[in-house]
């Protein structure tokens, strides 16, 4: 199912794979199939959205309108960037001819010479027609949104009105879906979600058909959509009958294969045009099938009634096209595409020649080894067309640089491997290269050309770099064997047990471009035996040491193992041996010796016994002590597996208890016992110590503690309810300030003296109380002062610290008592006159008076009180001021406004404006008299703010 799977999804901006019907631009199989293993990891469960599908069609369009304006600049003056291309590949080849015995810079200039060559052929190919079915695409992938959107409207336009909209039913998308026979066997909700499903996956079905019309570019990763799980299920049909997709995927590949003949054969073209547009009509019936599980029942009775009206089967267009002469398989599995697959990230092929002296009195340089042939993997596609280069079908050459000549004396190709999985090809093909006279450096394309009558094939793959590489072995013969062991024990009383050196060990030399750096031989730099010369080095291995009568190995594959005789001799353990590698280098006369990577000796070995033993503790933080916990020892000799005696006679050096945890460690103590110890004011949290006991050299018994530190239980203060009121209070009879005094802020938290026992006598912690606001002295604490300057709100808090990984804050907020504001008494006339004379003036204040919470006057009839010693306030203080409060406001308000003016007395004039009219008769004043508290507002039968209305008469 996974094939199908992908076959819908791969649309938009994941993969836009190439047509057999129109000439490619750049072939892109590598890409497609990394995608293609990609997305073969997503299950069918996966979700999908109509958004996931807008967001890869706009990702589609993009990198499409890219290619689209990179295309369309490079045919604006094709004739003049093929020349120009052609003269950088004439001036390259050059220059990889003059690069010969500089290995480093040929395998460049063969890598940008391959590259030039390719877009010279994606140049040269590329014409309006590809352009203009590039634009075709990006338009239907413009329409693919258009009717994302329609179906997004519909099913909103279904949700809010619960009908089918008359112009639902006539839209050219819609339409298709709601005829009369699906609609008499589905109405409703179930109508909706089968017009949602299957219109959103016609739709992916058409960005299928966009997918195979345009050139491949590959989306973002994370950018895949996914069908619906429901939507699988319906298309995988059974043993009998295929599913709708497997169908609708038969009739694509009848179509692409009629596309490849009558592009070889276009004289026939008027022969299958219908057949053409019968697998158009006949695939569009099959889309509508596209339905929910829950529904499938429903709408087949419906598409069976509808297809009777259909004048053709499927098996019967597969019989009319076969008619027509056409292998229909054997179109099918022509090849489209071949692409050279890298070995390495340069991109290349190497042919090595090795240079060397034969001996040490040698006085010239003589070739040992050259390599005459290699293997090169291509990608085929489609993957089943693979199975032709095993049969025989294709004739394989070689277009060696430049020529196109098909030289078949300088590279030949031998049989070609056919890689599989299941059966089925998987598309990879190995080609062997040998050649016999190659001496520079060429760039390679494969020729594929199809040896069958029914179909005309040729095909090239892309360029890519062949190297002539050349090696100087220095006289040191510097080699070196790297081995991929390290254990290097073997178990004295285990059959089973042995080593190899050469598992994953591998040869390596110096060598150098030249001669004459050859022979300086300063190089430390070793690199791997190049593949062209596998079977030159050949490495052995031998056993060195008085001990090696111990062991065996075997000289070629480096398997080290007990000797028989030392085979379940307890006393050999400890017993070591030296393992050397010797290279033999094909060609040179002289012995090489061969350093290992590894030098450790090879070991006979007890099986170890090692144990492991995990604990758990818990108790609440303590700020002042040490705390200790003891190991159950009885429980630890039975999970060693060790008896009492033998621990208890274990040597001090055979614990090693330094793997402690913040200071929190194990300890040793009489007769080897064990105990932790967590160091007083040790933070809450869980701590990790550990405690090693070698019991011999195969034994170690390691013990493992999770020691947990909790805080402490019912430590919290508990808070009253906020704001708190604070009584009021002045400092004498003869006052010269507000006394405010909250005194002990701990008496705030009712339960403050249980949590300070608790935390602070027994367990060492701290509970610090902090004051914030505005008029406020905290500078003797706990004591705190509210004065005349305050400002709501003020807030204590108390911090409880008891080795909690955050302090634990709790907060409460005082007012003071609203009582500071006194009590207000308004003017005692509320309306009052004035003469109309410019002059005249009339007393507002007439009758108020501003008291304290004593009864003494603060303010009166329009005049603040001072102190003298015998009204309340000492002498000079300024009543209203040590209240921290501001004399009443009189204000004039209302239309009349301009005309008149209020002093701070209370005392109502006519302003300058007033003045100046030539009649004031009839004019009111409205004036309001203020009084504001910052301690809660003033006492008063008639509020804070008292209307006055005067008339003028």
């Amino acid at each position: 199912m996974k094939r199908k799977f992908v076959k819908v999804m791969l649309f938009g901006a994941l993969t836009l794979a190439v047509s057999t019907t129109i000439t490619s631009c750049k072939d892109y199989d590598d890409d497609v199939k990394n995608l293609q293993e990609q997305i073969d990891k997503i299950n069918s469960s996966s979700p999908v959205s109509i958004e996931d599908m807008k967001t890869a069609i706009a990702a589609a369009k993009t990198e499409l309108a890219t290619e689209i304006d990179k295309l369309s600049k490079a045919l604006e003056n094709k004739d003049a960037s093929i020349k120009a291309l052609e003269a950088e590949i004439a001036d390259l080849k050059a220059k990889l001819a003059a690069a010969q015995g500089d290995a480093t810079a040929a395998k460049e200039l063969a890598t940008q010479l391959s590259s030039k060559q390719n877009e010279l052929k994606t140049l040269v190919d590329a014409n309006d027609a590809t352009l203009k079915a590039l634009k075709e695409s990006y338009d239907k992938l413009t329409g693919a949104e258009g009717d994302i959107q329609t179906l997004q409207n519909f099913v909103a336009d279904y949700e809010n009105n619960k009908v089918i909209s008359a112009a639902a039913k006539t839209d050219e998308l819609l339409s298709a879906f709601i005829n009369s026979t699906i609609a008499e066997k589905l109405d409703g909700k179930d109508l909706v979600e089968y017009i949602n499903t299957a219109v959103s996956t016609a739709i992916a079905t058409e960005l299928t058909s966009v997918n195979n019309a345009i050139t491949a570019i590959t989306g973002k990763d994370g950018a895949l959509t996914k069908i619906q799980d429901q939507l699988t299920k319906a298309l995988d049909g059974d043993a009998t009958n295929k599913g709708i997709l497997a169908r609708l995927d038969d009739l694509e590949d009848i179509q692409d294969a009629i596309n490849s003949f009558l592009e070889k054969n276009p004289g026939q073209y008027a022969d299958f045009a219908a057949v053409l547009n019968q697998i158009e009509t006949l695939r569009s019936n099959y889309e509508t099938m596209f339905t929910p599980s829950n529904l499938k029942s429903k709408v087949e009775d419906a598409i069976d009634e509808a297809m009777k009206t259909t004048d053709f089967t499927f098996e019967q267009l597969v019989g009319d096209v076969k008619q027509h002469g056409i292998d229909i398989e054997a179109i099918k599995a022509m090849v489209q595409s071949v692409v050279y697959v890298p070995k390495n990230t340069a991109g290349t092929e190497e042919f090595t020649t090795l240079y060397a002296k034969k001996n040490s009195s040698a006085t010239s340089y003589s070739i040992i080894s050259r390599s005459e042939d290699l293997t090169v993997t291509f990608r085929v596609s489609p993957a089943k067309a693979a199975l032709g280069f095993e049969t025989g079908k294709y004739s394989l050459l070689m277009d060696a640089q430049k020529t196109r000549s098909t030289n078949t004396n300088i590279f030949k190709v031998g049989e070609v491997t056919v890689e599989k999985e299941g059966g089925e090809p998987t598309g990879l093909i190995t080609i062997p290269l040998s050649t016999t006279s190659a001496s520079e450096n060429y760039t390679l394309c494969l020729m594929v050309k199809d040896n069958s009558k029914e179909v005309l094939t040729e095909i090239t793959s892309n360029y890519f770099p062949v190297l002539m590489t050349t090696k100087y072995l220095s006289p040191g013969y510097k080699v070196k064997y790297i081995t991929g062991e390290t254990d290097r024990s073997i178990i004295y009383n285990d059959n089973k047990s042995s080593l190899t050196f050469s598992k994953d060990g591998k040869e390596q030399a110096v060598f150098y471009d030249d001669k004459t750096t050859a022979d300086a031989d300063v190089s430390t730099t070793y690199t791997d035996i190049p593949a062209g010369l596998k079977g030159v080095f050949n490495t052995t291995f031998e056993l060195i040491g008085a001990n090696k009568q111990y062991f065996a190995i075997d000289a070629t594959t480096g398997k080290v193992t007990l000797a028989e005789t030392a085979f379940g001799q307890v006393g050999l353990v400890g017993q070591t041996v030296d393992v050397d590698a010797k290279t033999a280098i094909t060609g040179v006369d002289d012995p090489v010796t061969t350093d290992l990577t590894a030098t450790d000796k090879v070991a006979i070995t007890q099986k170890t016994e090692n144990k492991e033993i995990a604990y758990s503790f818990e108790g609440t933080w303590k700020g002042n002590g040490v705390q200790t916990y003891t190991i159950n020892m009885v429980d630890l000799y039975n999970k060693g597996a060790i008896t009492e005696a033998d621990y208890k006679a274990l040597a001090a050096s055979a614990f090693d208890v330094t793997g402690a945890d913040n200071n929190v460690t194990f300890a040793r103590g009489s007769e080897n016992a064990l105990t932790i110890t967590v160091p007083s004011a040790t933070k809450v949290g869980t701590y990790n110590p550990t405690a090693v006991i070698t019991v011999s050299s195969v034994k170690t018994i390691t013990v493992k503690a999770a020691v947990t530190v909790k805080s402490l239980a019912d430590v919290a203060l508990t808070t009253v309810t906020s704001p708190q009121k604070v009584d009021a209070g002045v400092d004498a009879a003869q006052a010269t300030e507000i006394a405010v005094e909250v005194g002990d802020v701990s008496t705030l938290f009712p339960n403050y003296s249980d949590v300070y026992k608790k935390v602070v006598t027994d367990a060492g912690g701290t509970i610090e109380f902090a004051a914030t606001g505005t008029g406020i002295d905290f500078s003797s604490a706990p004591k705190l002062i509210i004065n005349k300057d305050y400002a709501a709100p003020v807030k204590v808090t108390a911090t409880v610290e008891c080795g909690e990984k955050k302090n634990a804050v709790y907060t409460v907020t005082l007012v003071p008592d609203a009582k500071l504001s006194g009590t207000w008494t308004a003017p005692t006339k509320l309306t009052q006159k004035i003469a109309s004379d410019k002059t005249s003036t009339v007393n507002l204040a007439t009758g108020s008076v501003w008291k304290d919470y004593r009864d003494q006057k603060m303010w009166e009839a329009g005049t603040g009180v001072t102190g003298d010693g015998s009204n309340g306030f000492a002498n000079s203080v300024d009543a209203l001021d040590m209240y921290g409060l501001t004399a009443p406001a009189f204000n004039v308000v209302g239309d009349n406004a301009d005309k008149f003016e209020v002093s701070a007395a209370g005392e109502l004039s006519y302003s300058q404006a007033g003045k100046d009219m030539p009649s004031r008769d009839g004019l009111t004043a409205t004036v309001e008299v203020t009084v504001k508290s910052k301690w809660g507002g003033a006492i008063s039968s008639t509020g804070d703010v008292t209307t006055i209305t005067v008339t003028v008469e």
